[in-house]
């Protein structure tokens, strides 16, 4: 008889192509997709919590979520989540501009609007970068980097900042400035009260999946960031 699978709670927000949730409903993503595979040899039964980025920080501040995901870390973050040991994925992040724009300094985005996710550490950082050059553009919140997205190419937004993946999955009127940082690392996450074997059982897998190149985990990677995909934006 097999045993009941342990229910594992995941905090899912639109940051494709880490983690998003597509127009039928499924969730999907880098990050979902390394799960679901540690889900299936764990006998766990992952359940989905689909929010904004800063609605999903606060749940797993609250130990109300088990697991977040496609995080940077910070010393404050620390205090309430335990970060796996182990990295997902390592990249830059980039300011994004719509191509009709110039962005070719920090000093470029005074007196525009950039768009900025709450609770987000890049934007964070944008911000501080900013404020260290005297540069005062007007800061406009959203909840999700596609809104951002969409914004920009509109053009009602001079850009904002998100980890780079793969220029292919950009709009072609959206472009990179010379703005960046990094290249940083991102992780899952767990709430301090969450069962510890779960993030130790994620560190297992990816440790030994990171040293295998024929492993699930570069098949995973070589399907998002190899394969041309739209990105329905909503």
């Amino acid at each position: 008889m097999l045993a009941e699978a342990k229910v594992v709670t995941l905090g899912v927000y639109e940051n494709y192509p880490a983690c998003y949730r597509d127009k039928n409903g499924e969730y999907n993503g880098i990050y979902v997709d390394i799960l679901n595979e540690i889900a299936k040899q764990e006998n766990w039964e992952i359940k989905y919590y689909y929010n904004s980025w800063s609605n999903c920080l606060d749940k797993a501040r609250k130990s109300q979520l088990d697991l977040v995901c496609a995080l940077l870390y910070t010393e404050e973050r620390s205090l309430y989540l335990k970060y796996s040991n182990v990295p997902a994925l390592t990249r830059i992040s980039s300011f994004k501009t719509n191509k009709y724009n110039v962005v070719k300094s920090i000093q470029d985005l005074e007196g525009k609007k950039i768009g900025i996710i709450r609770s987000d550490a890049n934007s964070e950082l944008l911000i501080k970068l900013c404020l260290d050059n005297s540069v005062n553009p007007i800061i406009v919140y959203y909840n999700h980097f596609s809104e951002v997205l969409l914004e920009i190419k509109k053009n009602n937004l001079i850009g904002g900042i998100f980890i780079t993946y793969n220029n292919k999955y950009d709009d072609d009127e959206i472009i990179e400035s010379s703005i960046s940082f990094g290249p940083r690392s991102s992780f899952f996450a767990s709430s301090k009260n969450t069962d510890p074997d779960i993030i130790n059982k994620i560190d297992k897998y990816l440790t030994i999946w990171k040293d295998d190149r024929n492993s699930i985990y570069y098949k995973i990677l070589d399907n998002y960031l190899n394969n041309k995909s739209a990105y329905n934006f909503h």
